[in-house]
């Protein structure tokens, strides 16, 4: 992280807590003494405010009210600044859960990589024509509203753009395309793994990336064996976007399964029924 604004600097807040900040930054003020001299962008911290710890300028509200603050400039994704390690986690994230997150975030740890991208399917060929589908712009937003908040765990929308079924071998085209100097990694559930030699042209997945298999507490799946693995070990929550569904239209909450983003999402576009129960709520 860059510098902090020094003791006593109109930019520190005088209260404690823990937030976690994304898009950190300050601005130059010439208006008033003791401004902010500093530009930092798109960087995370999580310290106690007002500690010496704390390498924060300012909340994101109180970014919300600089005057003429300047906006953080695109991450790029080539150069010395891009990520080196992406791994690709796809899905049909109808709807995104906790699970989902916490599966991203301990890969993300383990392998050390810079960024996992949350592709959401656009007609995931392995479903079509075995349920509803919810539309992949809707499922699009609840990803975003998902990741927003987690560091290095981003939404995409490639295999949306793409357009057609969404097969893995074309996603990482065009995923080397944007991260041209990245290593990637595939990432993927044990029961998707076992049955990876049916997947479309899956020699092109195997060449063009690592293939990350997750794997949960017990007795590992049997994979096949002419493809070279990585097994990453993730906590087991029991919760399913099948399950999810069918809480959904039982009336059941969904609270804690998915972000309250999340929920907000289904709320205001009104999926999986017209109006998804609340914790607490009378029936």
């Amino acid at each position: 992280m860059g510098p902090g604004p020094i003791p006593g600097d109109r930019c520190r807040p005088e209260r404690i807590g823990r937030i976690p900040i994304k898009g950190v930054m300050l601005v130059q003020s010439s208006d008033e003494p003791g401004g902010c001299t500093a530009y930092q962008q798109y960087q995370t911290c999580q310290a106690p405010w007002g500690s010496d710890a704390w390498d924060c300028p300012m909340s994101p509200l109180e970014w919300m009210f600089v005057p003429n603050r300047p906006e953080p400039p695109s991450a790029t994704t080539t150069g010395p600044s891009a990520p080196r390690r992406v791994g690709l986690f796809g899905g049909t994230f109808d709807p995104p859960h906790v699970g989902h997150l916490v599966t991203a975030v301990n890969v993300r740890h383990s392998l050390e990589l810079d960024l996992v991208v949350l592709m959401v399917a656009n007609v995931p060929w392995q479903k079509e024509g075995t349920r509803r589908i919810t539309p992949a712009p809707a499922r699009l937003a609840m990803v975003e509203a998902a990741v927003a908040d987690v560091p290095g765990i981003v939404a995409g929308s490639a295999e949306i753009e793409l357009g057609g079924p969404s097969y893995t071998a074309d996603t990482l085209v065009a995923l080397a395309s944007e991260y041209p100097d990245a290593e990637l990694f595939t990432i993927v559930g044990d029961d998707a793994a076992a049955g990876i030699t049916s997947w479309e042209r899956y020699r092109e997945v195997v060449e063009r990336s690592a293939l990350v298999v997750v794997d949960r507490p017990g007795d590992p799946v049997e994979l096949p064996a002419e493809v070279p693995w990585i097994r990453v070990e993730v906590p087991r929550l029991e919760v399913s976007s099948t399950d999810l569904r069918s809480r959904s239209n039982d009336g059941r909450p969904l609270d804690y399964l998915v972000t309250e983003p999340v929920l907000d999402v289904i709320r205001s576009r009104g999926l999986y029924r017209d109006e998804v129960a609340v914790a607490g709520a009378g029936t």
